[in-house]
């Protein structure tokens, strides 16, 4: 009788731990969700002002509106560096008035995407 009490104090012990390893397991996982979702507000709320950046991180990989983000992000850099430098995407410069169609076009195309970057 003793060793069947014994057993299940020992059972009812693991039930226990395990509960509480489950229960820290979904606690973390709700905070992880939550910053994601304070992450994912803040960068809505930095891409509705104009953050290029957040634009691109927000945006379909290789679609237009993550083409155009990037060519602004890459105009705007250009502004900030004293020497000028030029980006070119799949040989297309980001000063090409359809850069980001051309770059889509050719993602689709060749499924393939270089940079390189010219300073003058």
């Amino acid at each position: 009788m003793r060793m069947a009490e014994q057993r299940k104090a020992e059972q009812e012990a693991i039930r226990r731990v395990s509960t509480e390893k489950h229960r820290k397991k979904r606690k973390q996982q709700q905070e992880a969700d939550k910053r994601n979702e304070e992450r994912l507000n803040a960068l809505k709320q930095r891409a509705e002002q104009g953050d290029n950046l957040a634009l691109m991180y927000l945006a379909e990989p290789n679609s237009y509106e993550y083409w155009e983000a990037y060519r602004n992000y890459e105009l705007d850099q250009m502004e900030e560096y004293e020497k000028p430098r030029v980006m070119h995407v799949n040989d297309i410069s980001i000063f090409d008035d359809n850069f980001s169609e051309k770059v889509v076009s050719i993602i689709k195309e060749q499924g393939r995407v270089s940079t390189h970057l010219l300073t003058l």
